[in-house]
């Protein structure tokens, strides 16, 4: 832009006053008079701006993962091939006789199974156990109040009352023996039945035992029956001491036996025998552990997929032997790529942060520039072209078609 100056007499005048008074100022600045002169500050350079930050890395599948079996052997059957898709949970490769481990898991369950029915049936037939030695206790009391009346009877003169008595237990114990004789046809009769209900309840042993029991049961009230007999025959006549030396030993004897049944049943109520318990509960354990092994070495002989996706390389065939936890397969989810590079060194990596909005050009494809963000920052580094370098994963907001696994990129941090 140009300015025009005008001059004039008043302004000259004006002029010639302000380069007197600044030559005068000059003077005394230079005599020390006046003020102090002050240096003007000089405004420091602005600090340059960070450097963007690049760095070069390589496309990835978003998951991926090398798979191994867990044990040596040959391989005898491979159910996917490279390039096919498999699903999570399919079993991809085996080792070994298959239908053996499966033999093994079969006979391990069944192990299992026996030996827990066999611990469950001590438990049953200790409760069956007890209900017959109660039984049992029961029959004896009644034997032991025939026994014992029949005592008191011969201990003393035999009063008509007393006589008719008798004749009245003869008829009971008649009735007592019917019953008995009754009762056991019934359970034969439901022994022969195999559709009646105690079969649920018992085994033939069981049973065979009970009737076994039942049968002795009834002879031995069809012996009292005849001993009742007998004494109201010896009543009728008259009572003599051979009689009350035999009612005395019967009394005895029956005693002695509801003592043992008492005993029995103290026993039986505090469950099953103990060391028949603990056998078992070792058998079941054991049996617990082949099953676990048994399904373990099915397990490890095969190679299951963790996750759905394409079986990216494949580097063995039916027939050839496999070391354990050795890699014979790459399984790839190739729907979602991302990038990772570890050329970030310690310098850089202050300037990335999680979550960053990062601009990636592949080289293989320089017109194609893809979108993403820092998913993950390793945070342990390492050395690397002679520098320490972190490791920084990129998850794209993009996908291509064209983009094949290991291709190189360039990833602009921006600023």
């Amino acid at each position: 832009m140009s300015v025009t100056r005008i001059t004039s007499p008043l302004m000259t005048g004006a002029s010639l006053l302000l380069i007197f008074g600044s030559i005068l100022l000059a003077a005394c600045s230079a005599l020390g008079i006046g003020p102090s002169s002050t240096p003007t500050p000089t405004a420091a350079p602005e600090a340059e701006s960070a450097a963007a930050v690049n760095a070069e890395g390589q496309i990835v599948p978003h998951h991926y993962a090398n798979l191994s079996t867990e044990v040596s052997g040959q391989v005898t059957e491979i159910l996917f091939h490279e390039g096919e898709q498999v699903q999570s949970g399919a079993v991809i490769l085996r080792l070994g006789d298959r239908e053996q481990y499966q033999a093994d898991l079969a006979a391990a369950e069944l192990e299992l199974l026996s030996a827990q029915q066999a611990l469950e049936e001590l438990q049953k037939n200790a409760g069956l156990e007890l209900a017959q030695a109660r039984q049992s206790l029961a029959l004896a009391n009644q034997e032991r109040s025939i026994i014992f009346d029949e005592f008191e009877n011969l201990s003393k003169p035999v009063p008509q009352a007393d006589l008719d008595q008798a004749y009245a237990s003869v008829i009971m114990a008649e009735k007592r023996l019917q019953k008995a004789g009754e009762d056991l046809e019934k359970m034969e009769k439901r022994y022969k039945n195999k559709n009646n209900i105690l079969w649920q309840f018992l085994n033939k042993k069981q049973f065979k035992d009970l009737l076994e029991q039942m049968r002795r049961a009834r002879l031995s009230v069809e012996s009292r029956y005849y001993d009742v007999l007998e004494r109201y025959n010896d009543l009728k006549n008259h009572p003599d001491e051979i009689d009350l030396a035999k009612a005395t030993a019967d009394l005895g004897l029956v005693d002695a036996r509801i003592a043992d049944i008492k005993g029995d049943i103290a026993l039986l109520e505090k469950g099953p025998d103990p060391d028949k318990v603990a056998s078992a509960e070792a058998r079941r354990k054991a049996a617990q552990v082949a099953l676990e092994a048994a399904h373990l070495a099915l397990t490890n002989s095969e190679i299951v997929a963790p996750f759905s996706g394409q079986i990216a390389e494949l580097t063995i065939t039916e027939g050839e032997w496999v070391q354990a936890n050795q890699p014979v397969i790459v399984l790839a989810d190739l729907n979602q790529w991302e990038v990772e590079t570890d050329d970030l060194t310690e310098l850089d990596v202050p300037d990335v942060r999680l979550g960053q909005i990062v601009t990636v050009r592949l080289d293989a494809l320089p017109e194609l520039e893809l979108k993403g963000k820092v998913g993950a920052i390793k945070d342990l580094s390492e050395e690397k072209r002679g520098d320490v370098t972190y490791t920084v994963t990129i998850l794209l907001d993009q996908v291509d078609p064209r983009l094949r696994w290991g291709m190189t990129v360039s990833v602009d941090f921006g600023e």
